[in-house]
């Protein structure tokens, strides 16, 4: 997906991000989506039940509107606004031709198109000049996630995605579930993992936790442990500092790696 062509756009829906955040005055987070959508022409975001998808971005009569599904809680649907409001970015404003999420076809344009607008959405909801500064004076921690996922009106996982992507600590999330796998039995698994962009540290899904971890006595104990482990998981091998906790039926553990360094 990271493409010569796909770096480029990238750029430029970020670009365009920070600057609409920039233009809407707002000098301290939390970020109100309501305001981006006027700057930029969406004319209503509505609540819908049973919308069938987490947002949508369509015309009404001419007007582009935004609608967000009920049963998300608010932070999701912060950051789905703010991702519908990136679709905007890719409107050809000669044809005025609009796509239907709810219909459009699974192929690699509208794939990359997703990424896109996720990236800038990210940039949109936890921008990154109130960001980078919010999180470095934190300590890595669950708890220091929580507190940035209030401040920024975000959920955990975009949080921990945001983390990433700024690089801002040395540090790599696992995220895992009580799952099955193909002719095995049901195990803790690393569902997803998030690295420091740019750091080399390929993390397996799937992947089992030992069940004499501190990951495994969270998830079974919903109490937060924190452990030096020995962990075999593809680029993390060796001895770490790991701090689990349990978010409903997830564990999400902080790996505490100093060593991780950006490469250019």
């Amino acid at each position: 997906m990271r493409d010569r062509h796909t770096v480029e756009a990238l750029d430029r829906y970020v670009a365009k991000a920070r600057a609409l955040v920039d233009a809407s005055g707002i000098e301290t987070p939390p970020v109100c989506p309501e305001l981006l959508a006027k700057l930029i022409g969406v004319k209503r975001i509505v609540v819908r039940d049973n919308l069938g998808a987490s947002g949508q971005l369509r015309r009404d009569n001419g007007d582009l509107i935004v609608e967000l599904d009920s049963n998300e809680p608010i932070e999701r649907r912060n950051f789905t606004c703010c991702h519908e409001l990136a679709h905007t970015f890719a409107l050809d404003e000669t044809s005025q031709k609009f796509r239907d999420l709810l219909s459009a076809p699974s192929c690699s344009r509208y794939a990359r198109e997703e990424y896109l607008c996720d990236r800038a959405a990210a940039e949109m909801l936890m921008p990154e000049k109130f960001f980078r500064q919010a999180a470095i004076g934190l300590e890595p921690s669950t708890a220091s996630v929580v507190h940035l996922a209030r401040q920024f009106q975000s959920s955990v996982k975009a949080t921990i995605v945001r983390i990433g992507q700024i690089a801002v600590w040395p540090a790599v999330f696992l995220v895992w579930r009580f799952s099955p796998r193909p002719g095995s039995a049901h195990k803790l698994r690393i569902m997803w993992s998030v690295r420091p962009e740019g750091s080399r540290c390929f993390v397996p899904r799937n992947a089992p936790a030992n069940p004499n971890s501190g990951m495994h006595a969270t998830f079974v104990s919903s109490r937060p442990t924190i452990e030096v482990e020995s962990l075999d998981l593809g680029a993390l091998r060796g001895r770490y500092l790991v701090e689990s906790s349990r978010f409903g039926e997830y564990v999400i553990s902080v790996v505490h790696h100093p060593n991780l360094r950006r490469s250019h």
